[in-house]
């Protein structure tokens, strides 16, 4: 399953997120998912889903992040 990157702007994005981890699909972002959507519960959900490099043969999922301040203040929250 390809989903857009724009996917945690939406306002059913844990529904969504819920249904792709409770059917167990393996899904790839098609670009980097905005850091600055996420929540407490989409962080959990995204630990669940099993994302995967365009060839299916590796776990990936990447974050966009605009500055170096953001950065920062994400790798000093980051709980995984």
């Amino acid at each position: 399953m390809l989903l857009d990157n724009n996917l945690l702007a939406a306002e059913n994005a844990t529904e969504i997120l819920e249904r792709v981890v409770a059917r167990d699909y393996r899904v790839i972002f098609s670009q980097s998912l905005d850091i600055f959507r996420l929540t407490h519960k989409n962080v959990e959900l995204l630990q669940k889903v099993k994302s995967v490099n365009s060839r299916f043969s590796k776990p990936m999922i990447c974050f966009s992040c605009n500055s170096l301040p953001q950065r920062d203040l994400f790798m000093q929250s980051r709980t995984c």
